[in-house]
């Protein structure tokens, strides 16, 4: 072989061929830590954690996310899953984590120590839970952390100041929290953060100097806390700022009009509610973004400046501050705004403002919709234009000193939903034209000087709410037409004014009214009798007018043969208060009703002195303290009912002596103790209901003598022990309901259960083994069973006899044996036609899937049979349950291909069958389920393509046809559904094609997975309509050529994996700017050029570029070459400079080697070999073709001084080098 060196001026990364890394095995560790997770949740509604189990990998758990090179969970993902518990501490072990994400569930206690052990951290999320305690100071130690959101919790404790240390931080959030101390200025530290959230907490302490240095925020919000000092001028100058709110804290100072507040960009600017004072500076309006501008309830004093610049401002909001002189030309501001187009809301009120009502305000836009002026000093009348201002919703003028009549143009505004001008010197009538405000709610004109009568066009106001005329001169009769609207329901005021003539008889329509005051007019003739018709009166003030005897006010009852009191009912009057001991002196009481208010406090001891009360119901308010135990004294009670209120303490035992009681209801209250035995004695009880409480101990066996029991609630406390025997025969008992408490015991089949009315049953939710009983069944009269979550086994009996069960739960159990027959009992129900809702999850059921399903009746809706070893097909009939809306077989071991009839089922909402061995195609009329919202056939032996007929499914948000072997191409038709939201999963099939343009459609979708395909084509540029997505899969396709620049549009997206494809191009620059991006895969395509080294790029855990060998630059963690200055992404030009190089090469060779040619031959020694035989005479051409063009794959070794390729001649197949 000859030797050929070459120079080689690109380096060795350019001709280098990539490998990948070999998958390693899963990590016990991070299945034992998720498990440890698993056991601190003690709630789980949508019963999510039950796919944490050994049956399947722990990266296929739900929630979880595992790397694409190793099973180690990077992300674990349980938003909004209704999961309730504490944060295990073993979450600290997950040491792969970028992404903890938990919002909105129902978790509480603190945060875990061990989180700070995360050093792979990115995002926190732990937003809308009830997470107490501290925020752990080592949480600076995950320094990656780009975002901390726990907002809407009920941390406590002071900000860690070594939070300053995490350099990365863009977010960090602590809205709604009981956080205290200062604000640590070590958070000015925080170079990059963009979002600084701590409203509504009890944060103190002055707003930190440092923060001015944070360039790159863009909301700052600490409203709502108890922050004083001033504010550092600093932050007047953060040039990037969209949202300045300090709002709602403590912070004074003075401002003077040359501040320069240099915020270019602010859109939002709020410090209402402080005590800041000092002129407004004139710079603020050199903010031309501003749409949003608060400075109401604080100190300004002066003038305020132009606002001609401020042509995007939408809310103006000056109110509750000592602006103006009380002059002329204060409003003069006001008039540099008839230029703004955008402007909906003004408000100028209670200030200094002197003045003539400016006409200029008729000229503003009519997208004005709220104008507030009122408590000045504003003079003049309300001028005829104000009718120009259409879209005007509030009108609010009151507290001035504005004169003349009422404009008539009023009626043009026919938008407004409150008008109020009370407490000024209007005069004249009230114009008709009032009468075409039909969207008027609330109408206040009292305290001026109208006169007149009350317009009857008042009638037309259907919306009205509120209505106060109150302290005017209008006289006449009151119109029927304004005594005819039933919508007022918060007051109607007509006194002091000269009002004539009866109380018209159609009072009796104001049944939702609140407030009636009439007092001080001129009104005569009898009260009429309908007036008992308003019973949500509060408030009736007639004086002036008529007397009334106490028998008469509302709510009361008086005897027949003498003025006593019997009767006192006040139900959903909206009333508040404590209750008067006094009461107790009502000695002739019978009745006491007072639900459905809002009475607090302890319930008087006097209330045991009513002997003769037979009624007594305090439900629905929020009576505190414990239930009088002298209640026993009032011997003829009959009806007792204390539901929802907020009683503590023990149930009185003496409240046994009560032998009329029929009724005892103490539903939602914190009642605790043991339920007292000598209840047992109340022979007359029909209904005991003790339903969610915090009650313990045991069903006392007294119980068993309660013959007239018809109802027995005592579901959600803790009571434990077992269920006494004689309570299984209380022959009238229509509702038993001791669901959701620690009841244990062995049932056995042949205990004798005699309970011949009952109607629901439920022992659901407690820790209840052995078997169902056979004598269940003679039950006849059953609506509602339930067994679920407790720990029966063996069969469950025939259920013939139960011909009105509406709905069967028995999930959660370990009922069956996993083999044939376990279903024979569902074939007992084919002649109940009354069945609507039947649920045999996660049980051991097996044997084939029972043909006599399809007799069931039709009014069957919801059919569950999922997480059992049911074997055989669905059968063909299953077509038959028409009105069916959730079908779920998922986790079964069913085949066979899905029914064609399955179309029949056409208010399907939810159908589940994934994780079984189905094959076949899909039915086409799976297309005709228009209801559908939810599909899910996932790890199935699916084949054919996907239905064009799905197509016709408007209505679905998810749909999940991975891992089957489906082929052909995506139909258009399905990536046409805009209404998909939550999942469209086609991964891990044998589709073909390209991705159709019709993708743009799927505004709404979160996810988007079409990864391990066999689709081609260029992506589409509207897959950049997608404008919703947070995750999106293409990987393992053989897409081509350049990511779509049209992507950039989707800012929202935090995962996006391309790889294994033969994408092109360079890496496009707008991946840096999305800042949710966590999870970027790009490896093994054909790109090239200069990656980005911003965003993203600086994250070498959250970004994979292997296997592309034309790239360059980026972070020297990613170990690319380096990338050269004017042919970075040039490949002609590294072409062109490899030509040059070699041919430099090959000419410097043949000069050596002629120079020593030549030496030898002048020197004449004898030869045996010459050296056209020692040296091949090789042209440049045949060299670039033996190396097929210098081709990385014929390179064989790197020098310090060139490359070495290997080649075959064309001439002679000679191997060189």
């Amino acid at each position: 072989m000859v030797l050929l060196s070459f120079f080689n001026l690109q380096g060795l990364n350019l001709l280098r061929l990539a490998t990948a890394s070999p998958l390693v095995r899963g990590n016990d560790t991070d299945q034992q830590a998720l498990l440890q997770f698993k056991a601190k949740i003690t709630g789980d509604q949508l019963n999510i954690m039950d796919s944490w189990n050994s049956s399947i990998h722990f990266c296929q758990w739900i929630g979880v996310t595992c790397g694409r090179k190793h099973p180690r969970v990077t992300k674990l993902k349980l938003r909004i899953l209704k999961l309730s518990g504490s944060l295990s501490p073993y979450i600290g072990n997950l040491s792969f984590l970028r992404e903890l994400d938990l919002v909105g569930n129902s978790l509480y206690n603190q945060i875990p120590q061990e989180i700070g052990g995360l050093r792979r951290l990115e995002a926190l999320h732990l937003a809308n839970n009830s997470i107490s305690g501290e925020i752990p100071s080592n949480l600076s130690a995950c320094s990656k952390l780009i975002l901390v959101d726990m907002s809407g919790n009920q941390l406590t404790g002071e900000i860690p100041s070594l939070l300053g240390l995490l350099s990365n931080l863009k977010n960090l959030v602590f809205y709604n929290n009981s956080l205290r101390g200062n604000i640590p200025p070590s958070l000015g530290n925080l170079s990059s953060l963009e979002e600084l959230g701590l409203t509504y907490n009890a944060l103190s302490g002055i707003i930190p100097e440092a923060l001015g240095q944070l360039r790159n925020l863009r909301i700052f919000s600490c409203t709502g806390n108890a922050i004083s000092g001033i504010i550092p001028v600093t932050m007047f100058n953060l040039s990037n700022i969209r949202e300045f709110n300090i709002g709602l804290n403590k912070i004074q100072g003075t401002l003077r009009s040359d501040l320069e507040i240099k915020m270019p960009h602010v859109e939002f600017f709020s410090v209402v509610e402080n005590h800041i004072s000092g002129q407004i500076p004139n710079s603020i309006f050199n903010a031309t973004y501003l749409k949003f501008l608060q400075l109401d309830k604080n100190r300004f004093t002066g003038n305020v400046p132009s606002l001609e610049k401020l042509d995007k401002l939408f809310n103006l909001a000056l109110g509750g501050n000592h602006l103006g002189q009380r002059r002329e030309g204060d409003l003069n501001f006001l008039c540099t705004l008839v230029n703004n187009t955008k402007l909906g809301f003004l408000n100028v009120a209670e200030n200094n403002f002197g003045g003539e009502f400016p006409e200029c305000i008729s000229n503003f836009s009519s997208k004005l919709r709220g104008l507030g002026m009122g408590g000045n000093n504003i003079w003049g009348r309300i001028p005829d234009g104000i009718g120009n201002l259409i879209n005007l919703e509030v009108l609010s003028v009151p507290i001035n000193q504005l004169s003349g009549p009422i404009p008539f143009n009023i009626g043009r505004l026919q938008k407004l939903n409150l008008f109020s001008a009370e407490n000024n010197f209007l005069s004249g009538t009230i114009p008709n034209s009032i009468g075409n405000l039909t969207e008027l709610t609330e109408l206040g004109l009292s305290f001026n000087n109208l006169q007149g009568s009350i317009p009857s066009g008042l009638g037309n106001c259907k919306n009205l709410l509120l209505m106060d005329l109150s302290s005017n001169n209008l006289s006449g009769p009151i119109p029927p037409e304004v005594l005819g609207l039933p919508s007022l329901s918060i007051v109607l005021d007509f006194s002091s004014n000269y009002l004539t003539g009866e109380l018209s008889v159609e009072v009796e329509k104001l049944k939702n009214l609140g407030e009636l005051y009439v007092s001080q007019n001129r009104l005569s003739g009898l009260l009429p009798k309908n007036l008992g018709s308003c019973v949500s009166l509060e408030k009736l003030f007639l004086e002036g007018n008529f007397s009334i005897h106490f028998c008469q006010w509302i709510g009361v009852t008086c005897g027949r043969k003498h003025q006593r009191v019997t009767k006192l009912k006040l139900r959903f009057l909206k009333l508040s208060g404590s209750l008067s001991p006094y009461i107790g002196n009502l000695s002739f009481l019978r009745e006491l009703d007072l639900a459905a208010n809002s009475f607090h406090n302890q319930i008087p001891q006097e209330i045991g002195g009513l002997r003769r009360l037979e009624t007594l119901d305090l439900s629905n308010n929020s009576i505190s303290g414990e239930i009088p135990s002298n209640l026993s004294a009032c011997s003829k009670l009959i009806f007792v009912d204390m539901t929802n209120n907020q009683l503590t303490g023990e149930i009185p035992a003496l409240l046994g002596l009560l032998s009329n009681l029929k009724v005892l209801g103490f539903f939602n209250n914190s009642l605790r103790g043991n339920i007292p035995p000598s209840l047992g004695n109340l022979s007359s009880l029909e209904r005991l209901g003790l339903t969610y409480n915090a009650l313990s101990g045991i069903i006392p066996e007294s119980f068993g003598r309660l013959r007239n029991l018809s109802f027995f609630t005592i579901f959600g406390n803790a009571i434990s022990g077992i269920v006494p025997v004689p309570m299984f025969n209380l022959s009238n008992i229509r509702i038993f309901d001791i669901g959701a408490n620690r009841i244990e015991g062995t049932l056995h089949s042949d205990l004798e259960i005699n309970m011949p009315h009952v109607e629901f049953f439920s022992v659901g939710d407690n820790q209840i083994s052995g078997q169902i009983p056979l004598s269940i069944s003679n039950a006849p009269n059953l609506d509602v069973l339930e067994f679920y979550d407790n720990m029966l086994d063996g069969n469950v009996p025939s259920l013939e006899k139960l011909d009105k069960l509406f709905r069967l739960e028995l999930g959660g159990n370990h009922l069956g044996h996993g083999r044939e027959g376990d279903l024979n009992f569902l074939c007992t129900l084919v002649n109940n036609t009354k069945l609507g809702s039947l649920s045999i999850t996660e049980n051991n059921f097996g044997g084939e899937f029972p043909k006599c399903i399809s007799n069931f009746s039709s009014t069957l809706q919801d059919l569950s049979m999922s997480w059992n070893n049911i074997l055989g097909k669905i059968p063909d009939e299953i077509g038959n349950l028409i009105n069916l809306e959730l079908l779920d077989l998922a986790q079964n071991q069913l085949l066979g291909p899905i029914p064609f009839d399955i179309g029949r089922l056409w208010k399907l909402n939810i159908f589940y069958a994934h994780s079984n061995y189905l094959f076949g195609t899909i039915p086409h009329s799976i297309g005709n389920l228009t209801e559908l919202t939810e599909l899910v056939l996932y790890f199935n032996n699916l084949q054919g393509s996907i239905p064009l007929g799905l197509g016709n499914c408007k209505n679905l948000i998810l749909l999940d046809l991975s891992h089957n072997n489906l082929s052909g191409p995506i139909p258009p038709e399905i990536l046409g559904l805009s209404s998909l939201s939550i999942l469209l999963s086609l991964s891990s099939n044998s589709l073909t094609g390209e991705l159709p343009v019709e993708v743009e459609k799927l505004k709404n979708l979160g996810q988007l997975d079409v990864s391990h395909n066999r689709l081609s084509g260029l992506l589409p540029n509207n897959l950049g309509s997608c404008v919703s997505l947070v995750e999106l899969y293409l990987e393992g396709n053989l897409f081509e050529g350049p990511i779509p620049p049209y992507l950039s549009s989707l800012r929202g997206l935090e995962a996006l994996d391309a790889s294994n494809n033969n994408l092109s191009g360079g890496i496009p620059e707008f991946l840096v700017r999305f800042g949710t991006l966590n999870y970027l895969n790009l490896s093994f395509n054909n790109f090239e050029g200069v990656i980005p080294s911003e965003g993203v790029f600086k994250n070498t855990s959250a970004i994979f570029v292997e296997g592309n060998n034309k790239l360059c630059g980026g972070i020297p963690e990613l170990h690319l070459s380096r990338c050269n200055s004017k042919a970075s992404s040039k490949t002609s030009l590294k072409l062109k400079i490899t030509i040059i190089v070699v041919i430099s090469g090959v000419t410097l060779v043949f000069s050596i080697l002629l120079i020593i040619w030549f030496r030898k031959k002048k020197e004449q020694k004898p030869t045996t070999t010459h050296v056209e035989n020692s040296l091949l005479q090789l042209s440049y051409q045949s060299i670039l073709r033996a190396t097929d063009g210098f081709s990385p794959q014929n390179l064989v070794g790197l020098g310090s001084f060139g490359s070495v390729y290997k080649g075959i001649l064309e001439a002679n197949g000679a191997v060189i080098a």
